[in-house]
Protein backbone atom coordinates (compact mmCIF):
# COMPACT_ATOMS: atom_id res chain seq x y z
CA UNK A 1 0.00 0.00 0.00
CA UNK A 2 2.43 2.82 -1.49
CA UNK A 3 1.61 6.24 0.02
CA UNK A 4 -0.89 4.96 2.64
CA UNK A 5 -3.60 4.49 -0.67
CA UNK A 6 -6.16 1.94 0.17
CA UNK A 7 -4.81 -1.44 -1.33
CA UNK A 8 -6.65 -4.76 -3.80
CA UNK A 9 -8.31 -6.01 -0.52
CA UNK A 10 -9.52 -2.72 0.29
CA UNK A 11 -11.23 -1.96 -3.36
CA UNK A 12 -12.75 -5.49 -2.96
CA UNK A 13 -14.38 -4.90 0.21
CA UNK A 14 -15.83 -2.31 -1.00
CA UNK A 15 -17.09 -3.71 -4.27
CA UNK A 16 -18.43 -6.44 -2.01
CA UNK A 17 -20.10 -3.44 0.12
CA UNK A 18 -21.67 -2.33 -3.31
CA UNK A 19 -22.74 -5.98 -3.65
CA UNK A 20 -24.73 -6.29 -0.49
CA UNK A 21 -26.21 -3.08 -1.47
CA UNK A 22 -27.75 -4.04 -5.13
CA UNK A 23 -28.88 -7.88 -3.16
CA UNK A 24 -30.85 -5.61 -0.75
CA UNK A 25 -32.77 -4.00 -3.90
CA UNK A 26 -33.50 -7.15 -5.23
CA UNK A 27 -30.91 -7.04 -7.94
CA UNK A 28 -28.07 -9.83 -8.59
CA UNK A 29 -25.66 -9.51 -6.41
CA UNK A 30 -22.80 -7.61 -7.97
CA UNK A 31 -20.90 -4.49 -7.04
CA UNK A 32 -18.00 -3.13 -9.44
CA UNK A 33 -15.50 0.02 -8.69
CA UNK A 34 -12.92 1.79 -11.42
CA UNK A 35 -9.62 2.94 -9.74
CA UNK A 36 -7.12 5.09 -11.12
CA UNK A 37 -3.90 6.39 -8.56
CA UNK A 38 -5.22 4.05 -5.59
CA UNK A 39 -8.51 6.53 -5.76
CA UNK A 40 -11.96 5.33 -6.45
CA UNK A 41 -13.26 7.67 -9.92
CA UNK A 42 -16.87 5.57 -10.07
CA UNK A 43 -18.41 3.06 -8.55
CA UNK A 44 -22.25 0.86 -9.72
CA UNK A 45 -24.54 -1.85 -8.34
CA UNK A 46 -26.37 -4.12 -10.60
CA UNK A 47 -29.12 -2.39 -11.46
CA UNK A 48 -30.88 -4.26 -14.46
CA UNK A 49 -34.50 -4.81 -12.59
CA UNK A 50 -34.69 -0.54 -11.54
CA UNK A 51 -33.56 0.50 -15.09
CA UNK A 52 -35.33 -2.53 -16.88
CA UNK A 53 -31.97 -2.55 -18.45
CA UNK A 54 -30.61 -5.51 -19.45
CA UNK A 55 -27.70 -3.66 -20.41
CA UNK A 56 -27.60 -1.79 -16.53
CA UNK A 57 -24.39 -4.30 -15.38
CA UNK A 58 -22.93 -3.25 -11.86
CA UNK A 59 -19.59 -3.32 -14.29
CA UNK A 60 -21.25 -0.80 -17.16
CA UNK A 61 -22.36 1.55 -14.74
CA UNK A 62 -19.04 2.00 -13.33
CA UNK A 63 -17.33 2.16 -16.65
CA UNK A 64 -19.90 5.21 -17.52
CA UNK A 65 -19.28 7.00 -14.34
CA UNK A 66 -15.78 6.88 -15.02
CA UNK A 67 -15.73 8.15 -18.58
CA UNK A 68 -17.80 10.97 -17.95
CA UNK A 69 -16.01 11.99 -14.74
CA UNK A 70 -12.58 11.83 -16.37
CA UNK A 71 -14.87 13.17 -19.83
CA UNK A 72 -12.97 10.45 -22.05
CA UNK A 73 -13.34 6.74 -23.31
CA UNK A 74 -9.40 6.11 -22.08
CA UNK A 75 -9.57 4.85 -18.88
CA UNK A 76 -5.95 3.69 -19.21
CA UNK A 77 -4.50 3.63 -16.11
CA UNK A 78 -7.35 2.34 -14.48
CA UNK A 79 -8.29 -0.70 -12.60
CA UNK A 80 -11.96 -2.33 -12.52
CA UNK A 81 -12.83 -4.44 -9.51
CA UNK A 82 -16.00 -6.11 -9.55
CA UNK A 83 -17.15 -8.82 -7.20
CA UNK A 84 -18.23 -11.33 -10.62
CA UNK A 85 -16.30 -12.34 -13.33
CA UNK A 86 -17.61 -9.66 -15.85
CA UNK A 87 -20.01 -11.26 -18.72
CA UNK A 88 -18.91 -11.01 -22.57
CA UNK A 89 -20.50 -7.44 -22.40
CA UNK A 90 -18.87 -5.93 -19.59
CA UNK A 91 -15.79 -7.61 -20.56
CA UNK A 92 -16.04 -6.25 -24.59
CA UNK A 93 -16.47 -2.29 -22.76
CA UNK A 94 -13.49 -3.64 -19.99
CA UNK A 95 -11.20 -3.79 -23.25
CA UNK A 96 -12.56 -0.39 -25.14
CA UNK A 97 -11.33 1.49 -22.43
CA UNK A 98 -8.29 0.13 -22.06
CA UNK A 99 -8.97 -0.65 -17.99
CA UNK A 100 -7.11 -3.49 -16.10
CA UNK A 101 -9.19 -5.66 -13.81
CA UNK A 102 -9.49 -7.41 -10.45
CA UNK A 103 -12.20 -9.82 -9.99
CA UNK A 104 -13.62 -12.03 -7.21
CA UNK A 105 -16.40 -13.90 -6.91
CA UNK A 106 -19.05 -12.47 -3.91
Amino acid sequence: MPHGKPGHEAFMKRAIELAKIALSKGETPVGSLTVRNGEILAEGIEAVKARIDVSAHAEMIAIRRACRALGTLDLSGCVIYSTAEPCFMCSFAIRQTRQSGGYRAA
